[in-house]
């Protein structure tokens, strides 16, 4: 059950408004047509291979403030802030996806993001580890809805498309959500075995991988690339119920990333504000706020600028990796 429980945590950790709409996929994926399912396939391969070297890098380091003070040193301070700022845009983005729903749902965008917003502020204040207990039902849900809305996967026409750029988009991909899971996994991996740390990660980036691979012949077979949310726009067409249910889904899936956001930046802007109620109302209202800038901007653009965060950071701990085995060997000889 341990393991179970981890397992929907990361997919948890991994889904957002971005996965569950189908907006990244179709950024970093469809848009390269029949080359796309080579992106997908090198990315299930690095996510297996980042979750589990996370997991074996919390045996070490079993907070993120411990893997910053050992890899990064006296730089620690800057990558803390990087980390926040890549954290913040994430909220916005959700925020960003909010409100594209409820245009879609022809609600009040303004009145739909300030519920999704208080909403937020009830469960950090309040009781964070409710949402992890919901996640257990909530996240095969997910998968379920997901799955349903994109059908059983077709076979792709040749397309224009860039094998290259395939592969730099999909790896970018990886390392930018690896900001937030390796976060996650940094925090919590370290009670895991070696041999349960990798069943988790070859559970989790196995079901990554066939989600990544379904979505994105469905988005690409039914010329959906250009949508704001390929996915709704998918459901829209299996009927009314559908449709809504697609809706929730996706609401829940950026619901469950912000809280998750806002209660570590909470934590993270706390040691410098006070007042805890204040800072989340402030973290909230802010990301509100640039959430103007546009799910479809925010997902298409910046995202790409917390990949390389990501990239850095790995690159960072593997190099590190290496000297100290270096000097290790050095030292036996």
């Amino acid at each position: 059950m341990k393991v179970i429980f981890m397992i929907v945590m990361v997919l948890g950790c991994f889904f957002g408004a971005g996965l569950t709409s189908g907006k990244e996929i179709a950024t970093y994926f469809s848009v390269f047509g029949k080359y796309s399912n080579l992106g997908v396939v090198l990315a299930t391969a690095c996510m297996f291979g980042l979750m589990y070297l996370f997991f074996r890098l919390s045996t070490k380091t079993n907070t993120f403030d411990k893997f910053v003070n050992l890899y990064f040193g006296k730089a620690g301070v800057l990558i803390n802030w990087l980390f926040a700022v890549c954290l913040f845009v994430l909220t916005s983005s959700m925020f960003a996806g909010s409100l594209v729903i409820a245009k879609t749902i022809s609600i009040n965008s303004f009145v739909f993001a300030l519920v999704t917003g208080l909403c937020c502020y009830l469960v950090v204040v309040g009781n964070v580890g409710v949402i992890q207990k919901i996640s257990l039902l909530l996240v095969p849900i997910m998968i379920i809805v997901m799955l349903f809305v994109c059908g059983v996967p077709h076979s792709l026409q040749l397309t224009l498309g860039e094998p290259i750029l395939s592969v730099i988009s999909s790896t970018n991909y990886v390392f930018m959500n690896i900001v937030t899971l390796g976060l996650f996994i940094l925090e919590t991996g370290h009670s895991y075995s070696r041999k349960q740390a990798l069943i988790i990660s070859i559970v989790c980036s196995l079901l990554i991988g066939i989600i990544l691979y379904v979505a994105n012949n469905a988005i690409i077979f039914n010329h959906v690339e250009n949508s704001s949310m390929p996915l709704l726009t998918l459901a829209s067409t299996k009927g009314f119920e559908i449709w809504v249910v697609s809706a929730i889904t996706i609401w829940i899936g950026l619901f469950t990333t912000i809280i998750s956001c806002v209660f570590v930046l909470g934590n993270f802007v706390n040691n410098y504000v006070s007042n805890y109620k204040v800072t989340i109302v402030m973290i909230i209202l802010l990301a509100m706020l640039c959430s103007n800038f546009g799910f479809d901007f925010i997902v298409g653009h910046v995202y790409w600028i917390i990949g390389f965060v990501g990239l850095f950071v790995v690159f960072k701990v593997l190099f590190d990796t290496l000297k100290e085995r270096r000097k290790a060997k050095k030292v036996l000889t």
